[in-house]
């Protein structure tokens, strides 16, 4: 599969070295946005043509503009799947007044936004959110969330091939990005065009397991056949996962799990959620491209989903197919709280 190329104006420029001894490593920051948590999911403002909207951030999606919008806005693709109007995202009045001379960028705008109309409700949980950014879009950085400090940053890695680029913490976990052999697409080795997941191994009360990053999903959860396997049974019924482009919704539960490892992070006596990624029957299938209405969370055992985000400082490394992260202090995740090794600088 082939993503459309677009060209992206930055409007300051600056290079970030990472702190470390790989002095050959630069990470050139094009852009430092601000993010935005709404109702457990993560934005980012900006604009469509002179239209004010908010970007959901959705890693597991192709860019996608709700028909809803489209209509209103009087906006369609054009024939080559773009979008016909600027797209930006950020603050364009603060990057106005921080000058030419600014050492970051809080803004970006974009000529011919690859574009997709599909989706049947009117927003993603936010009362602007009308557009979603997705992999085809932010595969062409590394792309840092920093919810401690409501910043999602675009960096260009130049030299930095084997440096290690969690440059906030000596205590991380760098997962490497695998593909789930059960879509014909995903195949070893990753690469972006392995649409439409991020997935990484885990362990399931020692059951090891593939995750899927979806950002789209508010709460990280396993498959019912995934907890059945790692021995979970399902616990009281909590509110329904729904879907944020079509609006169907899953039962839930909350399970208890022994142990849940992400690398070397371990969360004990985890509280995950449990549901079937599966549209219920009856249900509109997701309307965001073939292929990811046929395959979005389909053979995953488990969704690492904005909550993961939120509680956690992540580096998605498209440029080294790894996904570098480490605990927010003072945050849980799934119920408990994360914990990395005092003596572990890094581990797979």
């Amino acid at each position: 599969m082939s993503f459309g190329s677009f060209k992206y104006a930055l409007l300051a420029g600056t290079v970030l070295a990472t702190g470390t001894a790989q002095a050959a490593c630069n990470l050139e920051l094009s852009a430092s946005l601000p993010l935005k948590v709404e109702n457990g999911r993560m934005f980012v403002p900006g604009y469509i043509g002179e239209h004010p909207v908010e970007y959901l951030v959705d890693l597991a999606a192709m860019n996608t503009l709700l028909v809803a919008a489209g209509r209103e806005y009087g906006v369609t693709p054009d024939n080559f799947r773009s979008l016909p109007l600027k797209a930006v995202m950020g603050d364009m009045q603060k990057q106005a007044t921080l000058g030419p001379d600014a050492d970051h960028n809080v803004a970006l705008a974009v000529d011919h936004l690859p574009i997709r109309l599909g989706g049947s409700l009117a927003n993603f949980g936010s009362p602007q959110a009308v557009a979603a950014l997705g992999m085809d879009f932010f595969a062409h950085f590394d792309v840092e969330f920093d919810a401690a400090h409501q910043t999602l940053n675009l960096f260009s890695p130049h030299g930095c091939e084997s440096a290690k680029l969690a440059y906030w913490t000596k205590h991380y976990v760098a997962a490497d990005m695998v593909a789930n052999v059960t879509r014909p697409l995903n195949v070893e080795p990753y690469t972006v065009y392995n649409f439409p997941h991020i997935n990484m191994r885990v362990s399931v009360n020692v059951h090891e397991m593939l995750a899927a990053i979806d950002t789209g999903y508010q709460n990280s959860s396993l498959s019912l056949a995934a907890a059945h396997t790692a021995g979970i049974e399902s616990g009281a019924e909590t509110d329904p996962a729904p879907d944020v482009f079509d609006g169907y919704s899953n039962r839930a539960w909350l399970g208890s799990a022994d142990q849940i490892a992400l690398g070397s992070e371990t969360i004990a006596a985890a509280k995950p959620h449990i549901q079937s990624f599966r549209p219920p029957a009856g249900s509109t299938t997701a309307t965001i491209g073939n292929i990811a209405a046929n395959t979005r969370n389909l053979g995953d055992d488990m969704v690492l989903g904005a909550d993961f985000f939120l509680s956690h400082r992540v580096l998605v490394s498209y440029s080294q197919n790894k996904v570098y992260f480490s605990p927010i202090e003072g945050q849980t995740f799934l119920g408990a709280t994360p914990s990395l090794p005092v003596e572990t600088a890094a581990a797979r």
